[in-house]
């Protein structure tokens, strides 16, 4: 995450490596793949003159200003020709393992590179660090644009703007974005900012990208969302809306007065939740790999901000926020005596399987049972328990790898 504007390339790169795999979810041309040589350019022009020239272009932009710190992947930045204006902003793909490059906002510099058409977004494609070099210092320039009065935003792309007052009209999605009144989408592309539905700015600055179709703007650190107002956000919603689509995919959803019902998975990556007993009623909240806000614990009672996202079939509740509220009684396991005809409404539920009979431990410590789905080992050793009868077995009902598995969270699970 980006909190300042003045930023030096070797400790990002450090921190974070420049990682040449393609990632066409931002936008921005990972793959280093500079393409073939055609020519066309020259010495010194501008930014505006470059782009004339057309993709596969190569050129050299002499005393261009640097007008953003590397983007949170340390991939790019960008430039514009002294004074800005349209047409004068450019993005610079760096070539990975650019140890040695040395950079700050509002430096000078010179840049040889091809111009590249990466889902229409035009970048400056650079083949290694020696082909940028620092020349000395200018003003960076902050073009002031009316959204209302833009016919098309292609003449300001990767152009450093200042767009005015506007309205934030979502909550933030599981890809760290949200819309604007403008008609422009307000992304994280530097970091991770916290907004919410209704919350107002009197002045949004940033880089304007292209990315899935759509205009963004992508504002550098805190310091560029001026004047923020909090709003009101989404509406709370049960799980159940959740788990049966009401909530779409990727869509924003605020979960109040939900009980943890497991412990952190082993992996740190994530919890179940309910807000009440039976099917449809649980989910799995999940955290990332980075996470870096409040952890609760089995039996807390928590509002959650998040996004739904259905990863590879499995429902889960992105984690955004997570406030604990106090502690509640954890819902039942609902009781089932026989397989039901379809597992998905207990998807994140806790159930509590009877007559149950376990075979043999399996491949990946799996233990098959006679309702058709396999124990899973995630939070305890299944294997201990194979080839046994149990009155109950009772866990977090899980999709993966295309199946359903329920997880027992401990021997206490299993009771003869």
């Amino acid at each position: 995450m980006y909190r300042a504007l003045l930023v030096t390339s070797l400790a990002l790169l450090t921190a974070c490596p420049v990682i040449p795999k393609d990632d066409a979810s931002d936008g921005v041309d990972d793959t280093g793949d500079s393409g073939d040589d055609t020519g066309g350019g020259g010495d010194g022009i501008t930014i505006a003159e470059a782009k004339a020239l057309g993709e596969g272009a190569n050129v050299t932009l002499s005393g261009v200003i640097v007008t953003s710190p590397l983007t949170y992947k340390a991939d790019g930045f960008f430039i514009q020709t002294p004074g800005g204006g349209e047409n004068n902003g450019l993005y610079v793909f760096l070539p990975a393992g650019a140890e040695g490059l040395f950079f700050e906002v509002g430096d000078e510099m010179e840049v040889t590179g091809e111009l590249v058409e990466f889902f229409d977004w035009t970048e400056l494609t650079v083949s290694d660090v020696s082909a940028i070099q620092i020349t000395g210092s200018g003003e960076v320039t902050v073009d002031s644009v009316d959204p209302s009065s833009v016919t098309d935003w292609e003449v300001w792309e990767s152009s450093l703007i200042s767009i005015g007052g506007d309205e934030v009209t979502s909550d933030i999605d599981s890809y760290g974005a949200v819309s604007l009144a403008s008609g422009l989408d307000l992304d994280n592309v530097f970091f991770n900012f916290s907004t919410e539905l209704g919350a107002t700015y009197t002045n949004v600055i940033g880089q304007l990208g292209y990315s899935y179709e759509t205009w963004g703007v992508y504002p550098r650190s805190e310091a560029d969302l001026e004047g923020y107002v909090a709003g009101e956000g989404s509406a709370p919603v049960p799980i159940s809306d959740i788990q049966t689509g009401v909530v779409a995919d990727g869509a924003s959803a605020t979960v109040e007065r939900a009980v943890v019902t497991s412990a952190l998975t082993p992996d740190g990556k994530g919890f179940f939740i309910a807000d009440a007993a039976g099917p449809n009623n649980g989910v799995y909240v999940y955290l990332g790999n980075s996470w870096s806000g409040t952890v609760p614990k089995l039996g807390d009672e928590v509002t959650i901000k998040g996004s739904v996202d259905e990863y590879y079939d499995l429902t889960e509740l992105v984690a955004k926020d997570i406030t604990v509220t106090g502690t509640a009684a954890v819902p039942e396991a609902t009781e089932l005596t026989s397989p039901p005809s379809d597992w998905e409404p207990y998807e994140g539920v806790e159930v509590r399987l009877a007559f149950v009979e376990l075979g043999a431990e399996g491949d990946y410590g799996e233990v098959a049972t006679n309702f058709g789905l396999n124990l899973d080992d995630l939070f305890v050793d299944v294997g201990g328990f194979a080839n046994a009868d149990y009155a109950t077995v009772t866990g977090h009902v899980f999709y993966g790898f295309e199946t359903f598995k329920v997880l027992p969270a401990s021997s206490d699970d299993f009771v003869k």
